[in-house]
């Protein structure tokens, strides 16, 4: 993934740095529900992918300590992202949601 700009938020829960990146998506999560009938990655691809994600992994987990397969992000076929028009047919609406301050609390490990 390529970063194409960043910037500092000052938002309710404090200043944030923000990265700007390439699309990416669907997640690892969609991506399974939407292809296969059962919820889990068929071994194949699971062999495919295993050396990339082990060292997502061990880079993430140190840091973040919340990884799963809902925030693992997967690059699209080209052609769905090759202009304005076709990446508007992929995206759904933007969702809204409220945000409320609150004092920060560290991850607790899902994973280990």
């Amino acid at each position: 993934m390529r970063m194409l700009d960043h910037f500092v938020h000052d938002g309710p829960n404090g200043r944030h740095q923000c990265i700007v990146g390439e699309v990416l998506g669907p997640t690892l999560s969609s991506y399974i529900y939407l292809l296969y009938d059962s919820n889990v990655f068929p071994g194949n691809m699971a062999r495919r992918l295993a050396g990339q994600m082990a060292l997502g992994v061990q880079y993430l987990h140190k840091r973040y300590e919340d990884l799963h397969r809902g925030n693992i992000l997967l690059c699209p076929p080209t052609a769905a992202w090759s202009s304005p028009a076709n990446l508007k047919t992929c995206l759904d609406r933007p969702h809204k949601c409220w945000l409320r301050a609150q004092t920060p609390t560290p991850h607790a490990s899902a994973l280990w």
